[in-house]
């Protein structure tokens, strides 16, 4: 069980901070294949916000619960939780955000 919480938030944990940082370093999401017309009818202009906002929000969160998996730390689980709490959540304002 352990090797897959480990697996599994590896995973996560590293994809969202590449992604993150690659939206920040270049803001227009040609990096990522991204487009700023997916970004009109919200309040960014480009991902320079969005992908520091995934970096804070999914991706600390994520790499702590990677570190407390990896030490074996007895709050392993409530943030692997949380993290992909984390994860769903941003996916979901997301859509709500390029879909409106």
């Amino acid at each position: 069980m352990r090797t897959i919480l480990f697996i599994l938030i590896a995973f996560l944990a590293l994809t969202t901070v590449f992604a993150s940082l690659m939206m920040m370093s270049v803001p227009d999401g040609s990096l990522l294949s991204l487009s700023t017309d997916m970004l009109k009818s919200s309040v960014f202009r480009d991902f320079v916000l969005p992908g520091l906002l995934l970096l804070i929000f999914v991706g600390s969160i994520n790499l702590a619960a990677l570190f407390y998996t990896i030490t074996n730390h007895r709050l392993k689980y409530n943030l692997s939780i949380a993290g992909g709490t984390m994860i769903i959540l941003w996916v979901l304002i997301q859509y709500t955000i390029i879909h409106q």
